[in-house]
């Protein structure tokens, strides 16, 4: 207790005797059943001040009660603070027995303590955003694509460069870390570009991948940016704070369906989803083969549902401008019932030429 009157014999007596007067109050707190009420004085500091003094009837003396409690405490009574303040005053008046003194008022207060690291604490401390050079992007990734980080043990990397392969096909953007490393850029530094800059990260849960020392971490790294995971069971299943995620089955032994899977979980994925769309309707538009626009054409667009505008415009600009998708077969067949799924428009080839039937 701190009294802010003297404690002398001939002062007040209030000052020196509210612990036991408190004391009291909690216990009727505490036959009354009212819980909150009893914890909100057992955990208070308790100091007192005189706030007034009137000349009546041999003089009386008002004290101020403060109750500095715990801010979680606080939190709990701040709606009925002004409640809880006045019935504790009155219960103590009610047990002050000393002649000419009594609480005028009462100050519940929040304790304040030093916390440097609260706002770490709390968990909701926002972490500055890295954001990476353009150079060292396009270093890393190909351009307009979607960007995906394999995660996978070294002894499987073989295989990962294939399903890199068949990914870009999709057009979806590897990042596979022995073979897209330069060998002049420090190791650790690019996997940490990687990291920061791929839009999702597939897991390659082969049975010893929780075994290397990279793997848990990049998945880390990618949890705190809340990045899409895919894990991909290929002898391990997901664990861990991947494990609320849902897995594919996967096999080396066949790694475009392995590949295909994967593209399906990106389409579908609402954070991943828009930038397929933009690099699918991109990779047609600049296709360089007959066997690229079929690929697209009968794998990769038809996976989309929905294509929103521009893109089914664009679409139809690929068509009528570059000869290897305007002579491809596939695309010729193809394109006038996907341009309606998405539009509800009937289209022709007329020529050499995508139209709207009119």
């Amino acid at each position: 207790m701190n009294a802010s009157l003297g404690d002398s014999e001939g002062g007040p007596r209030l000052p020196r005797e509210i612990e036991r007067f408190v004391a009291s109050v909690s216990r009727v707190y505490g036959n009354k059943k009212q819980e909150l009420a009893q914890k909100l004085l057992a955990n208070a500091a308790i100091t007192i001040e005189e706030n007034s003094y009137d000349n009546w009837d041999g003089g009386q003396t008002g004290f101020l009660l403060h109750l500095q409690i715990p801010d979680v405490l606080f939190s709990e009574i701040l709606e009925a603070k002004d409640k809880y303040e006045e019935d504790i005053r009155k219960n103590l008046n009610s047990l002050v027995n000393i002649p000419h003194e009594f609480i005028d008022s009462v100050s519940i207060e929040m304790r304040l303590v030093d916390d440097e690291d609260w706002r770490e604490k709390s968990g909701l401390l926002l972490q500055p955003e890295r954001h990476l050079a353009h150079h060292v992007e396009e270093r890393i990734w190909k351009s307009g694509c979607v960007r995906a980080f394999l995660s996978h043990k070294a002894e499987y990397k073989s295989q990962a460069t294939s399903l890199k392969e068949h990914l870009e096909r999709y057009g979806v953007s590897s990042f596979v870390a022995h073979k897209d490393i330069q060998p002049t850029k420090e190791w650790v530094q690019e996997i940490e570009n990687a990291l920061l800059s791929t839009d999702l990260l597939v897991a390659l849960l082969t049975d010893n991948f929780h075994d290397s020392d990279w793997t848990d971490q990049e998945v880390g790294v990618v949890l705190g940016r809340h990045v899409p995971i895919i894990p991909v069971r290929i002898g391990r299943d997901p664990y861990g704070f991947i494990g609320r995620y849902q897995g594919l089955t996967g096999s080396w032994n066949d790694v475009p369906k392995m590949a295909s899977e994967i593209f399906d979980v990106i389409v579908n994925n609402p954070v991943t989803m828009t930038k397929a769309k933009k690099s699918a309707v991109n990779s047609l538009k600049g296709a360089e083969s007959y066997e690229e626009s079929k690929f697209l054409v009968r794998h990769v667009l038809p996976r989309f549902a929905k294509l929103e505008n521009p893109y089914p415009e664009e679409v139809i600009a690929a068509f009528n401008k570059n000869p290897q998708v305007r002579d491809c077969f596939a695309a010729r067949s193809n394109l006038p019932s996907l341009l309606y799924r998405w539009t509800g428009n009937q289209y022709d080839i007329e020529g050499r030429m995508i139209v709207q039937r009119v």
